[in-house]
């Protein structure tokens, strides 16, 4: 697009925010380098600097475990595994789906458990990571192991997604656990709900409340769906007492069974419902 500019090997250092404009600050290969934009929206992920800088809390917590993150280039449909799967075990749960890229058709990444007493290094040594995979996915092979790696996971929300000319989107505005998939489509809908706003205040045809809007609708939508489904997702995998846990399996199978039930059921965990319920906020 000619009125879009991408600018490699810059990170941005701060931001600050007047009456008219935001003045931001890169650091760069050859030095220090300020611009001003009449607005800014931080989408630069969980350790958003857009964030840190422009006065936005981000409260919320940190689960006790960290992820140990893999993607394995084999064509695990020959296991039995659909393109998104859990694995539910209160000690070896995982999250198995099907990547896409161009370097071939079988890429998957596979998320599981481990513990914050474990040194990386010691999670990460290539038999370690290999047996893990071996016992989560059921199959006793050598897996062709395209990445590996470690991360904390937390839920938590912004306290607001606009102060003034600053606005916030995706994880620099909100982050979770993974399963279920509900930070890269909640993240995905808030640049939906976000653009269309700012671009009828940037032609003038709206004012700022049309951005106050996005921040009601969609850190409602962050709260009420996205935190409370994955935390509810991370409880069902962690679950230890079988009889909840049979009657979790029971309450699945009930609803798998009953159409009308099925199709609520979809539309939440897809968040297709969570988009028609931000449009009800005012």
């Amino acid at each position: 697009q000619p009125n879009v500019e991408i600018r490699l090997g810059e990170t941005l250092q701060s931001v600050e925010a007047s009456d008219d404009a935001v003045r931001l600050v890169f650091s760069t290969e050859n030095g220090r380098r300020e611009s001003r934009a009449s607005w800014v929206v931080g989408a630069d992920g969980a350790h958003s600097m857009v964030r840190k800088t422009a006065g936005f809390s981000f409260d919320g917590f940190t689960w006790p475990e960290k992820f140990l993150v893999t993607n394995v280039r084999d064509p695990l449909e020959a296991l039995g595994y659909t393109g998104t799967a859990y694995i539910s075990d209160p000690d070896a749960w995982a999250v198995v789906l099907k990547l896409y890229d161009d370097t071939g058709d079988d890429l998957w990444r596979v998320a599981m458990p481990a513990s914050v007493d474990v040194d990386d290094a010691m999670l990460l040594e290539p038999e370690s990571v290999q047996r893990r995979l071996r016992e989560t996915l059921g199959a006793d092979m050598p897996f062709t192991l395209a990445y590996s790696g470690t991360y904390r996971v937390h839920q938590r929300v912004a306290d607001t997604f606009v102060k003034g000319r600053v606005l916030l989107a995706g994880d620099a505005a909100h982050i979770n656990n993974p399963i279920g998939g509900f930070g890269l489509n909640g993240g995905v809908h808030d640049a939906c709900n976000l653009a269309s706003k700012l671009a009828e205040v940037w032609h003038g045809r709206a004012t700022n409340e049309a951005l106050e809007l996005y921040s009601r609708q969609r850190r409602t939508i962050a709260l009420d769906v996205v935190q409370k489904n994955s935390i509810r997702n991370k409880n069902l995998m962690d679950e230890r007492d079988p009889a909840v846990r049979l009657r979790n399996q029971q309450t699945m199978h009930a609803l798998s069974i009953d159409p009308y039930r099925s199709r609520e059921y979809l539309m939440e965990t897809s968040m297709l419902s969570a988009v028609l319920q931000a449009l009800q906020i005012n």
